[in-house]
């Protein structure tokens, strides 16, 4: 006997359409239904402070590294444009 697994939102209206289809199958078919509640989307405000955290730990690694100073101007024009 082979076995099949279809997993989906149950608010869709593919579910519906599907929980349908399930109900005209034979009785000769084994037929077994199981739904996962739908995934919680994160709200605006998670999504921006999981940025703002992201923000903060790029801001304390480029801290964290030491950086070259330039005794002048044409130094750091220099540096700039030798990429």
């Amino acid at each position: 006997m082979e076995t099949i697994t279809i997993t989906f939102n149950p608010n869709s209206p593919f579910a519906t359409s599907v929980e349908a289809f399930l109900k005209t199958v034979p009785h000769g078919v084994k037929v077994s239904k199981e739904m996962k509640p739908a995934r919680k989307r994160r709200t605006r405000k998670e999504r921006f402070l999981a940025s703002l955290t992201k923000a903060a730990k790029q801001a304390e690694e480029l801290a964290s590294k030491p950086h070259k100073s330039y005794s002048t101007s044409e130094e750091l024009i220099a540096s700039i444009f030798d990429d």
